[in-house]
C-alpha cells in the first residue's frame, strides 16, 4: 500500500537536493558527495515521473506534475507550440544552467519532464473541449445553482449567502466535475460529467456532506464573519437537499439562478433553517430581513424573544 505522506516527504527531500547549485571550485573533496546526492535525487524524480498506480493515480499525476514544473523554466511550463526549440531542449538547457549539471543523464530526464508537461497540456485541452459540450447541454448554466456563465456584472448586489463577490473571477469560472466520483466507481463518460461554477464545486468538496459539529460551531455566528469555505459548503448542500429548486416559486436551476435565504431570520445558520430561493426573488425582497448580518443571542433578546 502506497503511503501518500511518505511519497510527499521523499519528494520534498529530492526537490531540496535538486536545489544544490554548481559545485564550487574548492569543493573537490566533496564532489563525490554532491554527485551521490544528485544521482539519488534524479533517480527519485524519474521514478515519480514514470510512476504507475491505480489507487493513487490522481495523486501520482500531481506528484509528477509538481516535479516537472519544479525542474522546468517558465518558457517550458507555458510552452508555445510555435516555438522552434523543442520543449525538452529548453528544459535540458535550464537544468544545465541552473543546476550546473553536464552529465549525460540530463537530456533523458529533460525528455521525461517534457513528456509530463505535454500530457498536462493535452489533458487541459480535452477538458476545455468537454466543457464546451457540457455547457451546450446545460444551456450555459452551472448544473447546480443555475448561474449563467459569463453573466457576472460588477453592479450585482453582494450576497453573503452566495459569496461570489468575495472573488468573482474565481468563483464564477466553469469547472468540469464528476457527478459520481472516480473513487466511487464513477467514469469519465460524458453522462457522468457536469459543469459547475467554482463556488459550487468547492462547496461539493469530497461529496460527503456537512459535518454536523462544524455546522453547530458556526450556527450562531454573524453570517458575514463565517469563513467563506463554510458558507460555500452550506450553500451546496442546502441546494442539494431541496433538489436545486426555489422554495418560493418551484423553479429549478435549469430555469433560474438560485441563492439561499434563512427560513426564520432569528434562527441559526443551519441547513434545516436555510432554503434555496431564485435570485430574482431574493433580490426583490428586503435583504436586511432575509440576510441576517448580526446574529447573536443578545440580538434575539433585544427584540422581545
Amino acid at each position: 500500500m502506497i503511503d501518500p505522506d511518505a511519497i510527499y516527504e521523499q519528494l520534498t527531500i529530492s526537490l531540496e537536493r535538486l536545489l544544490v547549485s554548481k559545485i564550487p571550485p574548492d569543493a573537490a573533496p566533496h564532489h563525490q558527495h554532491y554527485q551521490e546526492q544528485w544521482n539519488a535525487a534524479v533517480a527519485h524524480a524519474r521514478s515519480m515521473l514514470g510512476a504507475r498506480g491505480e489507487s493513487l493515480a490522481s495523486d501520482l499525476f500531481e506528484l509528477r506534475l509538481r516535479v516537472a514544473m519544479h525542474l522546468s523554466p517558465i518558457d517550458a511550463i507555458g510552452y508555445d507550440a510555435t516555438n522552434p526549440t523543442p520543449r525538452h531542449t529548453l528544459i535540458t538547457d535550464y537544468l544545465r544552467a541552473e543546476f550546473g549539471r553536464s552529465d549525460e543523464g540530463v537530456p533523458r530526464l529533460a525528455r521525461d519532464i517534457a513528456s509530463v508537461l505535454d500530457r498536462w497540456d493535452a489533458s487541459r485541452k480535452r477538458t476545455s473541449e468537454t466543457a464546451d459540450v457540457l455547457l451546450r447541454r446545460q444551456a450555459g448554466r452551472c448544473a447546480h445553482c443555475g448561474f449563467v456563465f459569463d453573466s457576472w456584472r460588477s453592479s450585482r448586489t453582494d450576497d453573503v449567502m452566495k459569496p461570489y463577490h468575495e472573488s468573482p473571477e474565481e468563483f464564477t469560472s466553469p469547472e468540469v466535475d464528476h457527478i459520481e466520483a472516480i473513487s466511487g466507481f464513477g467514469t469519465n463518460e460524458t453522462r457522468n460529467l457536469q459543469v459547475l461554477c467554482r463556488l459550487c464545486n468547492a462547496g461539493k468538496g469530497d461529496g460527503l456532506g456537512l459535518d454536523v459539529r462544524r455546522e453547530a460551531k458556526r450556527a450562531a455566528d454573524r453570517i458575514a464573519e463565517i469563513p467563506v469555505a463554510d458558507r460555500v459548503r452550506m450553500f451546496y448542500y442546502v441546494l442539494e437537499r431541496a433538489e436545486r429548486r426555489c422554495a418560493k416559486t418551484g423553479r429549478d436551476s435549469t430555469q433560474c439562478e438560485l441563492t439561499m435565504r434563512l427560513v426564520r431570520p432569528r434562527g441559526g445558520f443551519l441547513r434545516t433553517n436555510l432554503q434555496p430561493e431564485a435570485l430574482d426573488v431574493a433580490e426583490s425582497t428586503d435583504l436586511v430581513k432575509h440576510t441576517r448580518l448580526l446574529h447573536h443571542p443578545e440580538t434575539r433578546s433585544s427584540d422581545g424573544a
